[in-house]
This record gives structure tokens, sequence and C-alpha cells, in this order.
């Protein structure tokens, strides 16, 4: 090879005898050195961009990804630009010397880098100079890695001029790229390990000043290649024409004299019109030569064009693969940033960046045992060359990374779930080398192999394009990967990737480029079709294939858990009653309403399906008042009585920020957000509470200005700014007779003008706001309409007494809605509609029944203002919208046909669209008296919710009815068939034979085999119905398989009863419970309520069938309500006796026939009860007196004495929690067997009551009060007696206290304040009296008094075990398991602060608990004593759920004795069955019995076989 070919990068064509060994060797150091000064500034500069110049972290991941594309695109370019004009060598200068100043640009900027905060983070703005030199340097490297890697490896592999066709040239080849690719592995390993060591130990400037230092000492052609390429596809197309089916005839194709390339391949035959020509002497010169070469090329420019695009689609292929391992490296950064990166050397942390150093050492090992030891000794196993060919190679590599990309995804899942729910744990950062090394094993099979073939498939001509393809891949994969973050970033509204990737969810992330990869796979194989025609080929599809169907496996296997589907528990979410509705429909997208309710809940639905996008729960004392959209993507809330504003996003309702306000009183709230969408300073929100005006800033919260108005005496009711206007109007009354408006400046907050006026009649504080500048208030009296005025700041009066606009009239009430230039009045029960005039006058223009809901006006087309109001009639809503300043014209008038349940309407939320014919139409949401929330458009319910469910008051369970004997053949046949196919599914899927269609068949039959919907009880006893009473007064009957909705009933609604308009006080009672065997009568509850919320209103019943939801019948029982008791008797109908005490002293029996009277008579003696009187601190005992013949005719009505009284003094005690056992409890045993072999008796008794008191300063808030003036005292109360039988004194402790009373012991919580921290403590009762009955031989001869009749007079003997704990968190409420024996151990279900609900064993909250528990103690099962109860994630029941605003749990018992039913009520609705012991009386629904026959007939057939062989052998044996 000459000089001048050498320097050029062309081959000569002469053939050497020898090549150099040291050019390559040159050749492939400065390769080796260029990637070792770039890989040893990429892995930590998402760190350096993030630390130095304060970045966000998808800000720099989105750059550093699109300079790792740049930097692999370039070299392409590069490759063009070699192989066409400059030849190899010169471009390798050139790109050396632009990264090396790419790099000192970069060292540069690491010295007048910006200033950061370490401790805040805060960093100082970046000058225009520090970007020029960050983005220079990007740019510069970028370039310069295009010069250097589009020409070395061709430069390398130009120097072995052998026969490409030959096997020696393919293994010489093949050689060099695995030699070439060790010495690129081994400066990754370098820069990995040594350069990164150094950034993080020695500081960024040393750090970036070595790969400096690496990169200065890494210090012909076929023309026009690319011109070519184009020239093919130009000539093609002039020549579109050129018919090739007879080409014998007339066409001939135009090449080189002596090219072995003469006739053009078949293979996308439309480019062979390039060179096709049926004109030789027209399109050719004399001397051969084409005249016009964008008219005709040669042939062997269509094949080469030909052979780029035949490899680009196996080429794409390597995109996802760069994306699973190069493109996640600034992520691998910030995870090992997270995770433990101890090592056994003490004091050493691997630093973050040096984590790729195992994919590194993984791919060189590979390479070298692959070279060194598998090719040889498979050569010598075969005893013939053995190489894989490069397709198999590319298919491994391919399918491998998927496992790699799963085994990350994993590991990040698991790191986060550590690091979030164990307090902070690290995991071991060594749990990323999985993934490491089957990235490396991925690349090294793919890497390589992707190369070669390249190399081998184009020609000659496009050498340095060939090895520069890979990179293009690479490139392409750094692009696709920002543009998934990009997407990922918006679609999730930045909860995948965050700042904390604790607060993320990287684990989502990694699964969806698993899922890229998986069908990478499916992509390869199809695209090796084209190659089908080689052995490897259809080797590599058969691999590949293969690990397909086993990852395809391993996810089937990942989704069999119950949980997971909803076999045992439900979940639903609700929102609670509306009271401000905001619609966001204006965009194009997603269309929506912003609701906020009763419940403090925030939410927005979607329009189209009532489906909640977001919703977030507030506490319980931050009650929202006001709710609106600011800027078009904000949602502005004002709550806590106008001290909090907070904005949420839009779309996925993160918070923005959140503003607390100054409060100084009591007032009411009030909040005015500009209409106008570009609200800046000039134009705030303006919020008012606790007597202070706040103007804000919608972009950040900012308060820019507030202004006092807490001057005694003086009410704000209105703020208003006039559309347009910087003027901000505060209206307010001073002692209720004088009207006082300010004018204040929206810019600085200064009051500009201030005018009062006195009004003589004073006024009510009822007002409507009917313009920007003038409201209509009542006077004291309630029966004068004031209009008040004030254009310009001049107050101004206009009286109109109701009677001379409605005759009779009585006292008068201003409605709410906001209608322009109009206010609705109700006057003797009707509505009526009165305009206000430009003067002031008022006039009547309509008049509706008071039933009719009304919306707020809505502006609609041509400057016109409408509203919608809308009633209940029968079972129809008639629903009409009307223009305000014309009733007359009615815009809509629909009928819509509804479940009659649902009662009035309460509210109405009206919005405007255009339909396609131009008009307007109008969808209204309605909220119904029962909570419920309606969508009417088109003259129908689009959608609906029942939130009234939100708030659940009391909840009852009731038995489904038997099911019905007798079933028809054909059913038992087709049931039978169903149970041998659905056994033959569940045997596949236990062999992980299933499909995913098998699959999904078998999680369809687990869900009807368990018949979990049915409405028919089961014999285990797990279906049953939770009848729920709402604080609206509706019933629900909920299904415990699914949660559905069986019936709902809306009781006492005010169209049935004129005396009680809306009951209060309502609770719910068994009221009538038939055994399954006499089922002629329907089980029914009682519902039970008060006309009005005084104790001495008269009280209504009301009885309902539990089947049908049907009400049986209702009444008004003409006396009060102030206690329900429900007597352990029942009639021969199996009604349960009540007695229901007024407040006169008398108890009332029902039901009121004579077979209850003559029970009731019976047992008269024995009947007693308490009333416990709360704020007067007192306790008083009942006993039956006589009936009330003397004072009533009624026969049912008995009067009662006061038995004993338990006072309380008040200046050191105020009762804050009382408890008793559940009536119905069932307790197994009554004795206890201790370690000792002593036996103790427990002290059960349903007359027990537990009382908790705290000395008076300690009832306020938590911490509130020191621990000296603070202390907790419990009782247990014998309400028979009134004795006081135990007194326990927790001094320095407060409520709120939250108890559970089961068998004989009590458990409670409260807060301890000289500990600061939560306690609960245990007190288990035991009955002394029969201590002993002891002995086995006097229990045998009957020498005991365990037959003793026991009065509750006596005195008992008793003791008590007690014992205190402390717990981690706060407590909303307890309770416990309840099964059906009472035989299972119990546990507690504690609801906590975070609204979950934690099972705790009772075995720790034991007080026989000691620090050195004895032999005999373990084996009882009495665990060691520590100071706090454990708090175990997995004892969570609700898993990672939360049922918002918790306020109750409830058990009921399954007839299965191991299980019982949990249901928890909130906002949220949450169900599940629990074993406390585990479920150990039954097998599981999925137990496979086709497996447990198979089973047992191989068991069989083989001890046959055994019995043949034995007997054969046996004979054998004695013929010898």
């Amino acid at each position: 090879m000459d000089q001048e070919a050498l320097l050029a990068g062309k081959a000569t064509h002469q053939q050497p005898e020898k090549r150099s060994f040291l050019i390559i060797s040159s050749i492939l150091a400065s390769q080796a050195l260029e990637k070792l000064a770039y890989y040893g500034l990429a892995p930590n500069m998402i760190l350096y961009l993030t630390g130095e110049y304060g970045m966000a972290t998808t800000e720099a991941a989105k750059i550093i990804l699109l300079w790792s594309a740049a930097t692999n695109f370039f070299p392409l370019v590069g490759a063009f630009v070699a192989d066409s004009y400059t030849g190899r060598f010169p471009l390798i200068g050139f790109g050396s010397s632009t990264s090396l100043l790419g790099m000192l640009l970069l060292w540069l900027a690491t010295i007048i880098q910006p200033e950061c905060d370490k401790s805040t983070e805060v960093c100082q703005p970046t000058t225009p100079l520090q970007l020029t030199l960050l983005y220079s340097f990007f740019t510069l490297t970028s370039i310069g890695a295009g010069g250097v890697r589009s020409s070395c490896l061709a430069f390398a592999a130009d120097q072995l001029q052998l026969n490409t066709t030959s096997r020696t040239a393919t293994s010489a080849l093949e050689t060099l790229f695995n030699w070439y690719y060790c010495s690129i592995m081994l400066a990754y390993f370098l820069s990995q390990s040594f350069l990164v060591f150094i950034q993080t130990k020695y500081g960024w400037q040393i750090g970036f000043g070595v790969s400096v230092v690496a990169m200065a000492l890494s210090l012909k052609c076929e023309p026009g290649l690319v011109s070519g390429l184009l020239q093919v596809l130009v000539a093609a197309f002039r020549n579109r024409h050129v018919d090739l089916s007879s080409e014998e005839h007339i066409i001939s194709y135009y090449h080189e004299t002596g090219s072995s390339c003469s006739i053009p391949s078949q293979k996308l035959r439309y480019l062979n019109k390039a060179c096709a020509t049926s004109d030789p002497k027209r399109d050719l010169t004399l001397e051969g030569k084409s005249r016009s070469p964008w008219k005709l090329c040669r042939v062997q420019q269509v094949e080469d064009l030909k052979s780029l695009v035949n490899v680009l689609p196996i080429c794409s292929t390597g995109i996802i693969l760069s994306l699973v391992t190069a493109s996640q490296a600034s992520f691998i950064v910030l995870q090992a940033s997270a995770m433990d990166r101890r090592t056994f050397i003490q004091g050493f942390e691997i630093p973050p960046g040096s984590y790729s150093v195992f994919m590194i050492t993984s791919f060189v090992l590979f390479l070298v045992i692959y070279e060194i030891v598998v090719v040889p000794l498979v050569s010598w196993i075969i005893r013939k060359p053995f190489r894989l060919g490069v397709m198999v190679r590319m298919g491994v590599g391919i399918s491998v990374s998927v496992l790699c990309i799963s085994s990350l995804a994993t590991v990040e899942y698991v790191r986060r779930k550590r690091a979030r729910d164990e307090g902070g744990t690290m995991l071991s950062a060594m749990w990323l080398s999985p993934y490491m090394i089957l990235g490396g094993i991925s690349e090294a099979f793919l890497a390589i192999a992707q190369n070669e073939f390249l190399y081998s498939e184009l020609p000659k001509s496009m050498s340095s394009v060939a090895t520069t393809l890979s990179g293009l891949g690479l490139a392409a994969s750094s692009i696709v990967s920002s543009w998934i973050i990009t997407v990922v970033d918006i679609a999730t509204c930045r909860s995948w990737i965050t700042e904390d990737i604790d607060e993320g969810h990287l684990d989502y992330y990694y699964w969806l480029v698993a899922a890229l990869s998986l069908l990478n796979v499916l992509y390869f194989v199809w695209c090796s079709k084209g190659y089908v025609s080689t052995r490897h080929t259809a080797m590599a599809i058969r691999v590949s294939l293969l690990l397909l169907v086993f990852l395809s496996s391993a996810v089937v296997s990942f989704s069999l858990y119950e949980d997971q589907v909803g076999l045992m528990d439900w979940h639903q979410r609700y929102i609670g009653k509306v009271k401000h509705a905001v619609f966001h429909t204006q965009k194009a997208g997603r269309k929506r309403v912003i609701v906020s309710t009763e419940e403090n809940v925030v939410a927005s639905l979607d329009l189209r399906h009532g489906e909640m996008f977001w919703r977030h729960v507030l506490g319980t004392n931050d009650a929202i008042d006001g709710v609106d959209i600011a800027l078009g993507k904000y949602v502005i809330t004002l709550s806590s009585q106008g001290s909090m504003l907070r904005a949420w996003n839009l779309p996925d309702g993160q918070m923005v920020w959140e503003t607390s306000l100054h409060s100084a009183q009591s007032s009411k709230s009030l909040l005015s957000v500009p209409i106008n969408l570009k609200v800046d300073k000039d134009y705030p929100i303006l919020a008012f509470g606790g007597g202070y005006l706040h103007a804000v800033s919608a972009v950040d919260g900012e308060v820019l200005w507030k202004k006092d108005f807490t001057a005694e005496g003086f009410e704000v009711q209105r703020v208003l700014q006039p559309p347009e206007s910087s003027i901000i109007y505060v209206l307010g009354f001073l002692h209720s007779s004088e009207a006082v408006v300010y004018q204040i400046d929206s810019k600085t907050g200064e009051v500009v003008a201030q005018k009062s006026m006195v009004f003589p009649g004073g006024f009510s504080g009822a007002i409507s706001s009917v313009s920007s500048d003038k409201v209509v208030v009542l006077d004291s009296t309630r029966s004068i309409l004031v209009t008040i005025g004030f254009l310009d700041g001049d107050i101004n009066f206009q009286k109109t007494p109701i009677s001379d606009l409605v005759k009779n009239s009585g006292n008068a009430e201003i409605l709410s809605p906001l209608l322009s230039n109009m206010l609705a009045v109700k006057v003797n029960k009707r509505t009526i509609f009165v305009r206000v005039g430009g003067e002031g006058k008022l006039e009547v223009v309509d008049s509706l029944s008071d039933e009719t809901a009304m919306s707020d006006s809505l502006p609609v087309a041509d400057d016109q203002v409408a509203f919608a109001s809308a009633h209940h009639e029968g079972s129809k809503i008639h629903l009409m919208v009307k223009l305000v300043d014309d009733l007359d014209t009615v815009l809509l008038r629909e009928s819509i046909e509804m479940d009659q349940h649902r009662g009035r309407v309460h509210k109405v939320f009206i919005n405007n669209y255009i339909k396609t014919d131009r008009s307007n139409g109008f969808r209204a949401l309605i909220v119904m008296e029962d909570h419920s929330l309606l969508l009417l458009q088109q003259g129908a319910i689009v959608w609906s919710r029942e939130e009234g469910l939100a708030s659940v008051t009391d909840v009852t369970t009731a038995e489904l009815p038997v099911e019905k004997d007798g079933v028809s053949v054909a059913k038992v046949e087709h049931t039978l068939v169903d149970w041998l196919k659905g056994h033959m599914l569940k045997l596949k899927g236990s062999l992980l034979l299933a499909s995913l269609e098998d699959v999904a068949a078998i999680q369809e039959m687990r869900m009807k085999s368990s018949g979990r919907s049915k409405l028919t009880r089961d014999h285990n006893g797990f279906r049953k119905l939770f009848i729920a009473l709402t604080r609206a007064g509706k019933l629900f009957a909920l299904h415990t398989g699914d949660g559905r909705i069986v019936w709902s009933m809306l009781l006492n609604s005010p169209t049935k009863s004129e005396a009680c308009e809306r009951p209060s006080g309502i609770n719910l009672y068994q009221w009538q419970v038939p055994h399954h065997h006499a089922m002629d009568e329907n089980p029914s509850v009682l519902v039970v309520g008060r006309c009005g919320s005084d104790s001495s209103a008269p009280g209504v019943l009301s009885f309902v069938d539990v089947y049908t939801g049907k009400e049986i019948s209702s009444s008004d029982i003409g006396h009060s309500v102030v206690r329900v008791m429900p007597l352990p008797f029942t009639d021969s109908t199996e009604q349960r006796l009540h007695l229901i005490a007024d407040t006169e002293g008398h108890v009332h029996l029902y039901p009121k026939t004579s077979e209850a009277l003559s029970i009731f008579q019976r047992e008269f003696q024995n009947v007693y009860w308490y009333t416990v009187e709360g704020d007067d601190g007192i306790i008083r005992g009942h006993g039956m007196k006589s009936s009330c013949a003397g004072e009533t005719a009624d026969e049912y009505c008995f009067t009662t004495k006061e038995l004993w009284t338990v006072v309380f003094p008040s200046e050191s005690e105020k009762i804050i929690s009382t408890l008793t056992r559940k009536p119905n409890e069932v307790v197994h045993t009554q004795a206890k067997v201790s370690t000792d072999q002593d036996l103790l008796y427990k002290y059960v008794s349903r007359n027990l009551l537990f009382v908790a008191t705290v000395s008076p300063k300690g009832a306020g808030e938590i911490g509130s009060v020191t621990p000296e003036e603070s202390a907790l005292v419990v009782y247990l109360i014998d309400t028979i007696t009134g004795r006081i039988l135990h007194r326990l004194s927790h001094q320095g402790c407060q409520g709120p206290v939250h108890a559970v009373f089961s068998e004989n012991w009590v458990v409670y919580h409260y807060f301890n304040l000289r500990a600061h921290k939560y306690e609960v403590t245990v007190v288990e009762i035991y009955d002394q009296s029969r201590a002993e009955n002891k002995n086995v031989w006097k229990l045998v001869l009957g020498k005991h008094n365990l037959t003793a009749p026991i009065s509750s007079y006596s005195r008992p003997e008793m003791f008590t075990k007690s014992q205190s704990y402390f717990f981690a968190q706060s407590v909303k409420t307890i309770a416990v398991t309840s099964t059906a024996k009472g035989i299972t151990s119990k546990q507690l279900l504690i609801g906590t602060i975070g609204d979950q609900i934690l099972a705790l064993d009772k075995r720790f909250v034991d007080p026989r608990r000691t620090l050195n528990p004895s032999q005999a103690e373990k084996e009882e099962g009495i665990i060691p004593l520590t100071d706090s109860l454990p708090i175990i994630p997995q004892s969570y029941i609700t898993h990672s759920l939360k049922v918002e605003g918790l306020r109750g749990i409830v058990t009921a018992p399954a007839k299965l004795e191991s299980t019982t039913h949990v249901f928890a009520y909130g906002v949220d609705l949450f169900y599940t069955r629990l074993a406390p012991s585990k479920t150990y009386d039954s097998l599981t629904d999925d137990f496979s019995y086709a497996l447990l026959l198979i089973t047992i007939v191989a068991l069989v057939a083989a001890i046959y076989i055994t019995w043949v062989i034995s007997e054969k052998k046996e004979l054998s044996e004695k013929w010898r």
C-alpha cells in the first residue's frame, strides 16, 4: 500500500503481503482515547447540570439525550463526507481537534459556573456567557464525534484487504470487530471507574480536566457518494414511464466497462429505472459515459442504494436495545444516588456514575469467554470451524434486552416501595448489577453482530457508512428516549419522572420501555423474514420466538394474585353532596366540571361519563367556601373560613401553590376570580375571610396586598369588581343598620373612597347581588326589600314592601341564585322572580313552586343571559332554561324520567354549548335531595352518581334469601360441562401452559364460580347485604360480593308527610330477622327519626323490607325520641321488641301487639337502661315502674324510675367517651388457662359501661394544655347497680379517646402529653368469685358454683390486668373482628389518621406480656414485651387504598368460623373478608379438584404398576 493511498483512506489495487499491526493498533488506540474522554463526561453530566446549573431533572435529561443523539448521528454525516470528499484520515484529525476544543470550553465553564447554595439548592441565574460555553461544548463534541467515529473502524478494516467472500476474511473481520469493541469497553471501564471517581472525589474542574488530557492524546474514496444516491432517486423518478416488463426487447442497463455488476437485481425493481435506457445513442456519449447522471445512473449506484435500504430495517431493531442500555444512563445515576452504595471496604462508596462498569465488565468478559473459550471448544467438539451467525446473535441480544429492562423495573419498584414504606430504608445498589450484566451480554450479542452484518452487506464504497449506521441507532434511541420522556412527562403530568425519584414512578417508565422491547422482538422476527434463505437466520427467528414465549409466560404468571383482581374486596370512591360547580368546556379535549362538596372535597369530573379525573379530600375543619378557575388552567379553592387559598393544576389536580391568609375573626368567606384569562398582578384573585381582604396573584399565590376590615360591628357582605375596572367595591353593614361602601384600587390596595349611609330599619343580613353596582337586601323585619345602589361610590336606598309585590305576604327569604338584574325571593311557599329596574324599582315578573331549584345566570349568544329552573314531580324532572331579560322566551324545556326515590331538586348548575346546527344546547348538573348527582342533556340522564353514600351514618347487616330448590336436567348438564372445562383450564394454569385467552377465561370462571354477585345466601355466609343509612335519610342495600347497590330508598320524603318535612337524628335498627327455615316473612329494618332538631320533637318510624327495599309502613308516633333500646326478646314472627324513651320519663313498647305486650310484662322487672348527660357530667340508671294507665290510654306506655346516679365533678372531669359491648357478640369460652395451669374466669357482662373523662382544660386540641393541667380517667361502671367496678387514671394525658369493648377486655387510644406520643391501654377483667372452681374432681362431682344463680345486685369479686403501649399513629376509629362462634382469635381494626385500616393481633395488647416470657408463655403465644405496638405494612387490610374521611368500621360474622366481614365507611366505602387465624376451615375458591383427582389416579396407577413389577421380579427370583 503506497503512502498516498494510506493517507486518503483508500486501498490500492495491489494485494499486500503483510499488514501493519502498528497502524491498526494506533487506530484503535485513537478511538479508545476519544471514547475515554467522552464516556468520562457522560455519566455524571446529569448531576453536573442539576447540581451546578440548577436545572430540573427532566430538563437535564432531555439535554443529555439530545447531546447523545447528536453525538451518535453526526458520525453518519461524517461517513458520507469521508466516503465522498475528504477521505478518512483527514476527517479523523478534524474530529479530534474539534472535540478537544469543545472539552476545553467545558473545562473553562467549570471555572466560571453559576454559584449554588448547597443548603437550599438554589442557584444564581446563569449568564449568557456560561450558557454559551456549556452549549458550545455540546455542539463541538457532537461535531467532533462525527469526524472520529465515522472513520476509525472503517480505516482499520481497510487495512485487511482480503477476499470478503472467504471464511478467512469473515473470521479476520469478526476478530477485528471483537478487539475493536474490547478496546472501546476498556476505555469505557476506565472512564466509568477512574474518571467518575476523580470527578466525585476531587470536583468537576480536575475531573473534566482529565478528560481534556485524554482527548489531547488522541491526536482515497469514491467521489460523490451522497450525490450518487440522490441521483438514483431522481433518475428513477424521471424514468418512471419506462416499462421494465419488456426489457429483453428494448431495455439495456448502463454500467462501467469491466464492472462485475452489469444487470441490476430484481429487488426494489422500481429503482432499476434509474439505470435503464431504451435509446443508448441518446443517453450516452461516444465514450460510453452518461450524458446526464441525474437522468441515467450506473448499475453500481442503483445496487448501492438498494443495499442501504435493505439493511435499514435490521439496523433499526437496535434502536430499542440502545434505549434499554445506553439511554438510561442518566436515570441509573439518579437511582444509584438514592441507594446504598457502601462496599465491603470500610468507608468506601462506589460513585453513582460508576455502576456502568458492571455493564462494561460483563461485555468484555462475555467477548473474551466467547472468543477464547466457546468458539475453540465448540469447534473442537463438532470438528469444524464454528461461528454463530450474525442474525442469531442479533436475535439473542434483542431478546435478552427485555429481561434486562424488566429487571431494572423490578429493582426500581422494590427500591421505591422500601424507601416510602419503611421510613427511608435504602436498597443496596448492587441490585442494579443484574441489569448491568444482562445489558452487557445484550450489547455484546447485538453491537458486534450488527456492525459485522452492515459491513458485509454494504458495498466497499460505503464502508464508512456501514461502520456508523449503528451509531445512527444510538442517536435515534436518544431522540426516541427524549421524546418518550417528554410524552410521559405530559401524559402523567410529571408524576412518573420527578425531582425526587421516590415521589415519581420510574418503574412505570421502565415497564413502558420493557413493553417496547417486547414489541421490538416481534419486529426483529418480522424483519428477519427477508433473510430466511440462510440457516442462521431461521435459527435466529426460532431463538427469538422461544425467548418471546418464555417472557410472555413470565408476564402471565405475574397476574394471578387474588387481591389484584378484586375477588375478596372492593373499594368505592365518592365526593359527597355538591355545593359548588364550575364547568370547563372552552378548550378542545376533555370536558370536565370542577365541584366542591359538603364533605370538604374538591374534584374534577368527566362530563361524558361522570368519572373522577382527580380528587382531593381536605381536613374535617377545612370546609371549602368557594371554587373557581383562573388562567384557564388553575382551580382556585378558598377554605377554612377564608384563611386558606390553594391553586390546583386543572388537568391532574396537583397542587400548584398554597397561601395561608391572615385571619382575625369569624366572618363570611368570599372568593372573586377575574373572568379574564390574562390574569396578572393588575387583576388579582380577591379572597375575603377572617376580617381581611387579600389580593393574591394567580400565578404564584403571592399576597400582593391585604386590607383590614376587622372594625367592631362591621360585616363585609359583598366584594365586587366591575369588568375591565381597576376599582374594587367592598360592601358591608355596620351594626346591621348602616351600609358602608369602600372603593379600593386593585393594584395597590389603597382605599380610594369610602361612603356610608344609615338605614333606620336595619338589615337582616340576607343579600343578593343583581349587578356590579347594585344589591338587594332584606330589612330586619324580613318584610321589606331594600335596593342599595353604589354607583361611583354614592349610596342610595330604594325600599319596596313585600306586600306591594305579593298580596297576603309573610316573611320573605332571599334565595341564593345570582341572576342578572333579577333576584329570587321565597314568599308564602312560592318563589317569585323580582326584576330590578334602572332606578332600583322592583317588579314581580314570574312565580314558581317553592320546590323549584334555580341556577345562577349564564351568558349565552348575542349578549343574552339565561338561567335554569328544575323541579321534581312524580317520577320526572322538569327542566327549563329561560332568558333573564325575557322570561317568556324558553330556550329549553325538557321532562326526564328518573327514580322517584331521589326526592327534591336541591341545586342546579347549567352550562351551554354550540350544537352542530349552531344553536345553543344546554347541559344541567342536578343535585338531588338524596345527595345524588345527575347530568341531564338532550332530554336524558347522561350519568348519575350516588353521592349520598359519602355520608353514611349507620350500618347494619342482613342475610340474603335462601336459594330455591329444584334445578332442570339441562342446567345440571351445562353446569357439569362448565365444571370440567373450568378445572381443565385451572390445570393448564397451574402447569404454566395457559395462553392469554385461557387466563382471561380462568379469571372469568373464578368470578362466576365464586357466585359473589348472586342475590341468594351461600353456605359459607360470604354473601350478605349491608344496609347503610345516609345523612340525607336514604337507605342503600349493598351486596358484599361486588359492592353494587341492590336497592335504594329515600325515607320520609317531604311529599309523603306534611307534618315532618325533614327528619333528623335518624338511626337504624334490625326489626325482623326470621330464621331461614321459617321464611314466610322477609326480614326488615326499623328507621327512627325526629321531626325537628329539638330532642322534644315528635318521632317518626319507618319499616323497610330488606329484600325488596319497599317501605312496609311509616308513622308519626306522637311522642319524642330520646333513646331506642332493642330488647333481647322476639315474638312469634321474629319481630324484635324495642323500647323508645321520651323526654317525659316514659318508655313506649314496639311493636304494639298483644303478644309483644305479654312477653314484655313477663320480663318487666328485668329491664334496665341508662342515660348519659355528657354536658352535665351525669350518668343515670333507670328501671321499669308501672304502666302509664293513669296518665294516658296507651297500654304500651310505661313509667320509669331512677335507680342510681353517677355525677362527675364538672370542675375536674368532663365525659368525652362512653362505650358498651356489642349486644349480639358471641363468647366461646368463659375461662382462660394461664401458663402455670391456673384458670382465669372472664368477667363477661352485657351491663358494663366504659366511660372516659378528661380535665375540662384538656378537652381541647392536643397540646393545648400542659401535662400538669390534664388528666384522663377511665371507669368501668355496672349499669344495673351504678357501681364503679374499676377506675384507672392517666396523669398528663388527654383525648380524644377511641375505644373498643369485647368479651372481658377494653382497649382505648389517647395522647400522652408527657411522652408526646399516642398510647394504647388494655384492661382485662376477671371474675374472682369463681376462682375456687379450678379442681377437676369438683367439676366432675358437681361440687362447684357455676350453676348457682347470679344477681346483678351482688357485688362482684373481680380483678383486672392492664398494660399500656406507645402507638405511632393517631386514630380515627377502632373496631374488633367478630366470628360466628367466637372461637377464632381477635384482631383489632384500627382506622389510622392516614385513612387506612390496620389489623393488629389481640396478642400484641395482651396485658400478660413480659420482657422475658417463659417457655410455657412462649408456647401459649405470648409475645415479648416492647414499649411500642408494631405497625407492619403488610397488616393494612386496605393495602395501598385509602378510605378517605374514614368515620366508622363495621364487622359482621360469616357462617364460616374463620371469616369475618369488614365494612368501612367515610367519603369512600371499603369492604373485605378477613380471616384473623387464616382460613383453617375451608379450601380456597381456586382449589383444583381436577389436579387432586389426577394425583390420586396417578398414585393408584403407580402403586398398581409397582405391584406388578414386584410380582414379576419375585417370580423371576423364584425361577432362578
